[in-house]
């Protein structure tokens, strides 16, 4: 939610954030779920310079609509594919 207002963030670095966040162009990640891991990542994310409109341009890829349209392209696709393999009497 932040990014999508082009605001950077910071976020421990597992999972789901390595792929939403760009380290150094959208956010930071810490890696070690410790409190000297993160004043770490803090102070050098104080130094730092973001560039608003990219974080929000890159928020777009993950926004409900393209998750939307994502799901509804490989529901498609899967359909064909069932629709095909019935016609051909695969199993």
């Amino acid at each position: 939610e932040a990014q999508s207002a082009g605001v950077p963030v910071i976020a421990y670095g597992v999972g789901g954030s390595r792929d939403i966040i760009t380290a150094e162009k959208t956010g930071l990640l810490f890696d070690k779920q410790t409190p000297e891991s993160l004043l770490e990542t803090m102070q050098q994310f104080e130094t730092m310079r973001f560039n608003p409109f990219a974080i929000k341009k890159h928020a777009e890829k993950f926004s409900k609509q393209k998750f939307q349209e994502k799901i509804r392209k490989y529901v498609s696709q899967v359909n064909q594919q069932a629709s095909s393999c019935r016609s051909a009497f695969c199993r």
